[in-house]
Order: structure tokens, then sequence, then C-alpha cells
């Protein structure tokens, strides 16, 4: 599960004090960012469980709706390592400023060294509960995305909608 960065979560609360121009990537961020390899094409299986959203991260080229009780699908092929920043483009209620979506890039053998660190911390609890809660993108697993978007972060075999 992903959620608002809690220093963004903090400064956008009346009468915090905190000025929200000292928070880098205000509103922006997120505290489990989505983790994928570069150079594979990835499928995103997306629904939602409570109204209609609609994930969008302008640099991976496509949006997609997330309509609870339905399935869409969409891919994407991320060459160049970085950090691609995107929200919920959908009037979803009442937070709907507060869905950032962040995903991060890795080659692969970068990547490849981040997921054996999150299964060892998966199979090893006491580690997990001393550290940050982790988000593993597996078939066998699939994590929830921020803004309550599900999808599977696993190889698509399939024809492409759109190339990036």
């Amino acid at each position: 599960m992903s959620s608002l960065a809690r220093n963004a979560d903090e400064a956008r609360q009346v009468g915090s004090g905190i000025d929200p121009n000292s928070v880098e990537n205000y509103l922006l961020d997120v505290d489990h960012p989505l983790v994928i390899p570069t150079g594979i094409k990835i499928r995103f299986v997306i629904t939602a469980d409570d109204v209609i959203h609609s994930w969008w991260v302008p640099s991976l080229g496509w949006k997609q709706d997330a309509i609870p009780g339905f399935i869409n699908e969409a891919w994407t092929q991320v060459d160049q390592p970085g950090t691609y920043r995107g929200q919920c483009a959908e009037l979803c209620g009442k937070d709907h400023g507060f869905m950032p979506i962040v995903v991060v890039a890795k080659p692969r053998a970068e990547f490849d060294a981040w997921m054996a660190e999150q299964k060892a911390a998966k199979a090893n609890p006491e580690a997990v509960a001393q550290s940050a809660p982790v988000v593993p993108v597996t078939k066998a697993d699939p994590p929830i995305a921020p803004a309550h978007f599900r999808f599977t972060g696993e190889p698509s075999h399939g024809s492409p909608r759109r190339s990036r």
C-alpha cells in the first residue's frame, strides 16, 4: 500500500506550522513508490476498490481508468532510469488532490538487487517490523498502488497499445 508521503501530509494539515514550500515534491511524493525494471515491458492490470480513479503518469504515455468491478490493463516499457510522477486524474473524492503516483525505474541489475532485498525483508518478519514497510512487485503477490489502484507488475507479452 502506498500513501501520500508523511511530510507532505503533515504540511497540508491546517495549523501545522509547516511551510509547504519547504517540502520537496509537495503533494507529488509517496511513502512507497512503484519500482520497475528498465528495458522490459511491464503490464498493468488496474481496478479500484471504492470509486472511479484514473491512473496517470504522463511520461508513461497513457492514462487508464480504475473502475470498481472492472479490470483494465495497459503496458509500458521505460528505457531510461529515473523517477516518473503522476497522479489520479479523476475527481474521485475529498482527498483527490492527495493521490500522487511515483514510479521509480531502475536498471535491471539494480532492480534485481532491490527485489532480492525486498524478498529477504519479507522472509524475515523481524527485519520488516524494524524497517519501513516494503511493497514488492511480483506476479504472485500484487501490491496496491497509490490511490487504491491494483496492478500486477509482470512482463507483458501481448501487442502494445502505445510505444514509449
